[in-house]
Parts: C-alpha cells; structure tokens; sequence
C-alpha cells in the first residue's frame, strides 16, 4: 500500500527558481531535490519534517540545466536500511529550502 505524505513548498516563478521534490511523496519511496533556474553550480538544501522537526542536509550538483540531490529514501522510523533517508509518518509534511538563488522554501 502506497500512502501519500503532503508536500509544502512556495516556488518563485518571477525570479525563475525554484525548488521541488521529485517525483513525489510517497512512504517507502525515494525522492530527489531539484533546484532550477539558478547560476550556482553546487549548493546544499535543507529537508525539514514538520511534525518531529527532524533536519536532513543534502549536496546539490549540477545535472544539466538543474541541481539535483543524490537520491533520499522515506521511511517509518522503524524501517532499516542505507543511504540517505527521512523518518516519516502518513500525513507529514516534509519543507525543503536552500539558501541559492537567493533563498527558496
């Protein structure tokens, strides 16, 4: 069973920028944090987790005309494995933010 989580995130299309979640939320899923229309070539962005406050920092690299994380595995608290990962429940709400492009949320 696929359970959706909410996403909050203000983009801002006047400025050309912007900053995603992709493909989407989904518990057990894996998603990646994509920056557009920024000149930087490298940067961080910072995963915020609404309900625990629980913070997760990841890398940007250049990948093509984007910035892009590696990939960020979303799993139940009690759920085991490796690489990079968010602790979430059913209905969190996960923020994502950097401080590129002159800050996005």
């Amino acid at each position: 069973m696929r359970a959706v989580l909410m996403l909050a995130f203000v983009a801002l299309p006047a400025l050309g920028a912007e900053i995603r979640l992709e493909p989407g939320l989904h518990l057990g899923g894996t998603v990646h944090v994509r920056v557009t229309g920024v000149a930087e070539a490298a940067g961080q962005a910072t995963l915020l987790v609404l309900r625990t406050g629980a913070v997760l920092t990841v890398a940007l690299e250049r990948v093509g005309d984007r910035l892009e994380s590696g990939p960020i595995h979303l799993r139940r608290p009690c759920d085991l494995g490796d690489g990079l990962f968010l602790a979430v429940q059913v209905g969190d709400t996960v923020v994502a933010a950097t401080e590129l492009g002159g800050g996005l949320t």
